[in-house]
């Protein structure tokens, strides 16, 4: 990330993407330039462009996405190296309706009802190894509730993230946060141990099923919670389909999952016409987007 910075600020920040490993570059480009990993913002209901927090901005495709739309984004990362990339590369474009700074969910500078929109796109995640002292499940609560405080009134928080419970975690798939195969679907403490068994240290990344996150924002205040279908993920989603639209989430579920011709896709596809389409979506859809209103 160093070398990234050091050649943006010799040039021009695009240019130095170039200089990045090719094994790493597609991705990182991604992070950086895919405009589409904001158009989530069309499901936001009728809502004038205010003024946006995006919480662990990262390389900036969502925040530079927002105000190339019209609205003033604040991007904060914990990490320093990220927020200074994200500085440059607004110095360098000229986007004046960019803010950056080097901030976390667990200490938001920013007084009270501050915000129209808060997005944590891929954070809620990994905020349990921010801090150490207390359970995850205790450090995301806390973080959801800074971000109720500085929302305005109707506010909108946008969190997209996977499912505890997704289909692909019975099938073996690793959990891409903590690297290992079927952890998501165990105990908490019983992951904990598998986790440390492995020598990956304690199991911190902690993520719910679909009920698991209504009952959270619940908790923190937010009073209309909507869930959403990204496919085939929320990192590279090419449609997002409201949960309950069982017909339109069939075809886009067996079209775009089948493009990738996987095989475990290809069963999963298979298996569907045995189980409501509606039921098996709810529990076990690999990723949501979720809509949480104030």
């Amino acid at each position: 990330m160093r070398t990234l910075i050091n050649d943006a600020k010799k040039g021009y920040w695009k240019d130095a993407l170039k200089t990045i490993p090719q094994e790493k570059r597609e991705e990182i480009i991604s992070c950086c330039s895919d405009e589409t990993r904001g158009w989530w913002r069309y499901l936001l209901p009728g809502k004038d462009k205010g003024k946006v927090l995006d919480i662990g901005a990262g390389l900036g495709a969502i925040t530079f996405s927002l105000a190339n739309a019209g609205y003033e984004v604040v991007a904060i990362d914990s990490v320093i190296e990220r927020a200074t990339f994200l500085a440059i590369r607004r110095d360098q474009d000229r986007i004046r309706s960019v803010q950056t700074a080097c901030a976390s969910a667990l200490e938001l500078p920013f007084p009270e009802q501050s915000f129209d929109i808060v997005i944590m796109n891929g954070v809620l995640e990994w905020l349990g190894l921010s801090e150490t002292s207390i359970s995850p499940d205790k450090v995301q609560k806390r973080a959801l509730q800074n971000i109720f405080n500085v929302l305005k009134p109707d506010g909108i928080l946008y969190i997209a993230i996977e499912n505890r419970i997704s289909a692909i975690y019975f099938l073996g798939f690793k959990d891409p946060h903590s690297g290992l195969r079927f952890a998501t679907l165990m105990p908490r403490k019983m992951a904990d141990w598998y986790s440390r068994l492995r020598r990956r240290g304690g199991y911190k990344t902690y993520i719910y099923s679909k009920f698991g996150y209504q009952k959270m924002l619940q908790e923190a205040g937010f009073k209309e919670i909507t869930f959403f279908l990204p496919l085939p993920s929320y990192r590279n989603f090419q449609v997002i389909v409201p949960m309950g639209r069982s017909k339109i989430a069939k075809y886009c579920f067996t079209h775009i999952w089948n493009m990738k011709r996987l095989r475990f896709l290809k069963m999963m596809v298979h298996f569907l016409k045995f189980l409501p389409i509606g039921f098996f979506l709810d529990y076990f859809a690999p990723d949501y987007s979720i809509l949480a209103k104030k």
